[in-house]
């Protein structure tokens, strides 16, 4: 496009390097711990049904142990 053109081949690097780094984020974000409680909650009964569905019990803290040491497949 004519824009890239014109940012690529017109704008110095430093210019565009100082405007995008006024777009990026500095620090990553952190919930709070009544944040992270509220997604658990709602993985955790999400994660139930699919449990119920592949016949195992899953939860957002047994999920990785779960899914690589389990033979999931659907119940018939």
């Amino acid at each position: 496009s004519i824009a890239q053109f014109v940012r690529r081949n017109i704008v110095p690097k430093s210019i565009r390097d100082k405007v995008k780094g006024l777009f990026q984020m500095r620090q990553r974000p952190e919930l709070s711990e009544d944040s992270l409680l509220f997604l658990q909650k709602t993985f955790d009964d999400d994660l139930a049904v699919l449990g119920e569905w592949l016949g195992t019990d899953i939860n957002c803290e047994n999920y990785k142990s779960v899914v690589i040491n389990s033979d999931l497949s659907w119940k018939s």
